[in-house]
């Protein structure tokens, strides 16, 4: 059984708010009525992509392999279809643009009810590396007052991040978010970092690659103080300008290392730095530079040096972590990175067939049960797939030489969590849709919809009739069928809509998505390869939560269609985000189903206008009207039983119908103590009195509209709102019968009657809420 599949009933997480607990304690809540539930339609994992910020695939360093063709078809336009257009000619994935029907002059409100499926990108947020020497850069002659620029005069160089600020509008117009991370030495490149310090700091250039070839890759001095004060300037004035930004998704801790990802992977012994390499000291503070300057931005640690990794995940929860390679090739086992002078020595990347070059993480590093396993709870885990060239390596287990295997990388994703893949990283001839087969493009599309949360509203459920000034509960049962939560803040809105689809009343959900966890995927270990285990499908954890709202004594009586949205908290996002359920309209709110509001006003109360009790047997012609207390008494033979009626006029209520209608009767004994069962029904007619009621003369009743249980003396309070909207819609009088159910031979009940002098309020009333 595939753990996507629906399932009800399973390990719960039952949450209740302070807030809410204070909201019931102070505030006289809405009288009971019938609560009613909506269980929206979940969208199976074969659906189109759900595409959705900060999970799945991103755009790598302008790629997407997979477009809109494959991961947002139009089937979120459900049956649009408007005379003269042909959608399927349409372009879909214009970005930045959710009003498509301008197009073609039409209204989005004609067609608000008719979304399925989001979507419109591939991907909304997009990643991109820049090296030093991309924003440190020349003035111009200009600038310079007319000199000519020199590059070895550091005088003569300014920050220049206008290709930051550009990926950042590529960004926004996609309705995104930019990750980004900064490097020092680049494979091929000879000045990854501003020519007057490379020239001051001096460093290796020549380096020759594990295959024997020649690439000139400048490596720099990572222990020169020049280099590291300028380092340190370049973030406070990255930090300055971009710590804190809604444009910003995370930033990787780089800067050292090939590509900045911390190891020197393909690199021969050639580079010997010596005194001259980065010692723990300096790793630390190489971290202190991404942390101290962006302390309010999503930051990851690279996964390649234990200590700079132990370092930043030891800042806090909040530090999540990065690892490129996804779906390695388990071929690459003696794929040498520790020849370049790591703490610890030599090491060499270790894998498992079944989860590749991921593998290392959990199996060598002594912190990995402490610091990382559950990292994935606080912050996310992001990663990039190998780099392919070969096309996708399904045979994980046969697979030759370097490439990408599509099931080593799902079970990456799941067993460590990963919220992001990259859209990217292929050779640049095969970096298009079409280029792929159909079998790699649906099995790329897969791992994407592995990644990163997935939430599900299983059920909601409130009371079926709102009255307009008073609280009601709404509770709801979430679950996330994804690997992984959401990081960035959301707030869940329950709308109210009118007819015409809008919002007349809206309530903020105390709920944090946050922690609204999926199953914890299992690690272990066969044939003495690390695997996942995806669990059983019955645990999917289900958080139940429960809001209390009050309605505006203002909103209008009527019928509404009760919505969810989820809004980014602060506005960080600019669409809502998107759920795994069926029904989403034309703003990212998801009908669930229509409510009753009724207006607010006082209880209205009414006592009988006849009542009494009846005995048979020998007793059957007696009259019991005048009575007070009124008795019932359950038993076989008719001599011992007795029975009440209630008769009530409702013509004065000058009502067709109300919100609830209740029976309160006044138990004043049970004889021998113990309990008894009351129930009430039905009377079919309404034209007796109490003066003439007798056993023999006794109207006769019909359905049980409630019952309930007494143990002691009190009000009782019994249901009747069905059968009172009948009367008040008919003649105006209503009649029922009280019978206890419950009691043997001579064990009686007794409650007041409207004859009650002493005590009034004891009386048989008809409680009606307006």
């Amino acid at each position: 059984m595939h753990r996507y599949q629906h399932h009800y009933q399973h390990r719960r997480a039952a949450i209740f708010g302070f807030a809410a607990l204070t909201l019931l304690s102070l505030i006289a809540p809405q009288a009971a009525a019938q609560d009613v539930t909506f269980v929206p339609d979940e969208l199976p994992l074969g659906s189109p992509e759900i595409v959705s910020p900060a999970r799945g695939l991103y755009r790598w360093r302008g790629q997407e392999i997979l477009d809109t063709s494959v991961l947002a078809t139009p089937f979120w336009f459900h049956s649009l279809t408007p005379t003269g257009t042909t959608w399927a000619s349409y372009n879909f994935a214009k970005p930045g643009d959710w009003n498509y029907l301008t197009s073609f002059n039409l209204s989005l409100s004609d067609y608000k009810d008719r979304f399925d499926v989001p979507g419109p990108f591939a991907s909304y947020d997009i990643y991109e590396r820049y090296d030093w020497s991309d924003l440190e850069v020349l003035k111009t002659r200009s600038e310079l007052g007319g000199t000519t620029p020199d590059a070895n005069n550091p005088a003569h160089y300014k920050y220049d991040f206008a290709k930051i600020d550009a990926d950042i509008a590529e960004a926004r117009r996609r309705g995104g978010k930019l990750g980004f991370a900064f490097r020092s030495m680049v494979e091929g490149e000879i000045d990854p970092i501003p020519r007057y310090l490379k020239n001051r700091i001096g460093g290796v250039t020549n380096v020759s690659n594990s295959n024997g070839t020649q690439k000139l890759t400048y490596c720099p001095n990572w222990r020169h103080a020049e280099y590291r004060a300028r380092a340190r300037a370049l973030f406070a004035a990255l930090g300055a300008k971009y710590n804190g930004s809604k444009d910003i998704a995370y930033l990787d801790i780089r800067m050292y290392g090939l590509w900045g990802e911390w190891h020197f992977s393909g690199m021969s012994t050639a580079i010997r730095l010596g005194d001259n390499d980065a010692d723990n000291a300096i790793r630390r503070e190489i971290v202190d530079w991404h942390t101290d300057n962006f302390d309010r931005t999503q930051i990851l640690s690279m996964t390649e040096d234990d200590v700079a990794l132990e370092y930043a995940l030891r800042k806090g929860p909040h530090i999540g972590w990065r690892r490129d390679s996804l779906g390695d090739s388990p071929s690459n086992d003696g794929y040498q990175i520790g020849s370049y002078g790591l703490a610890t020595g030599s090491r060499k990347w270790h894998y498992s067939r079944q989860l590749g070059h991921f593998a290392k993480l959990s199996m060598q590093y002594p912190f990995w049960d402490t610091l990382m396993k559950d990292r994935w709870k606080t912050a996310p885990v992001v990663t990039e797939t190998m780099y392919w060239t070969q096309g996708f390596l399904s045979d994980d287990g046969k697979s030759e030489g370097m490439g990408f295997g599509l099931a080593r990388s799902q079970k990456g994703v799941k067993a460590f969590h990963v919220s992001l893949v990259c859209n990217g990283h292929s050779k640049d001839s095969k970096d298009s849709i079409g280029e792929l087969t159909a079998t790699e493009r649906t099995d790329f599309a897969q791992l994407g919809k592995l990644a990163g949360y997935r939430y599900v509203i299983e059920s909601v459920r409130l009371p079926g009739r709102l009255m307009s000034g008073k609280t009601f509960a709404v509770t709801a049962d979430w679950i996330n069928r994804g690997y992984a939560p959401v990081y960035e803040p959301w707030t869940a809105y329950y709308q109210l809509r009118d007819g015409a689809g809008n919002v007349a009343w809206s309530g903020e959900s105390k709920i944090s998505l946050k922690s609204v966890l999926p199953e914890d995927e299992e690690l272990h270990t066969s044939n003495g390869n690390l695997d996942t285990h995806d669990g059983d499908p019955d645990n999917d954890p289900v958080t139940t939560f429960q809001d209390n709202f009050t309605l505006p004594s203002s909103l209008a009586s009527g019928t509404y269609t009760l919505s969810v949205q989820v809004r980014a908290t602060g506005d960080h996002r600019p669409f809502p985000l998107p759920l795994a359920i069926r029904g989403m309209r034309y703003d990212g709110s998801y009908a669930l189903g229509t409510v009753q509001v009724v207006p607010s006003g006082q209880p209205i109360y009414r006592t009988p206008s006849g009542d009494g009790y009846i005995r048979g047997g020998s007793f059957a012609g007696q009259n019991y009207g005048s009575a007070n207390p009124l008795f019932l008494k359950g038993a076989e033979e008719d001599e011992y039983r007795r029975q009440a009626y209630l008769l009530f006029d409702l013509v004065p209520v000058n009502r067709t119908s109300v919100s609830e209608a209740k029976l309160r009767l006044y138990v004043t004994d049970i004889e021998g103590g113990g309990s008894a069962r009351m129930e009430v029904k039905r009377v079919d007619s309404d034209t007796w009195s109490e003066s003439s009621l007798t056993w023999n003369q006794r109207p006769t009743y019909g359905a049980t509209f409630g019952s309930t249980t007494v143990g002691q003396p009190g009000f009782v309070y019994i249901d009747v709102t069905a059968e009172v909207n009948a009367q008040l819609a008919g003649n105006g009088r209503v009649a029922f019968a009280v019978l206890d159910t419950g009691t043997g031979v001579n064990k009686f009940v007794q409650f007041a009657s409207r004859e009650e002098t002493a005590n009034p309020d004891r009386r048989p009333t008809l409680v009606l809420t307006p």
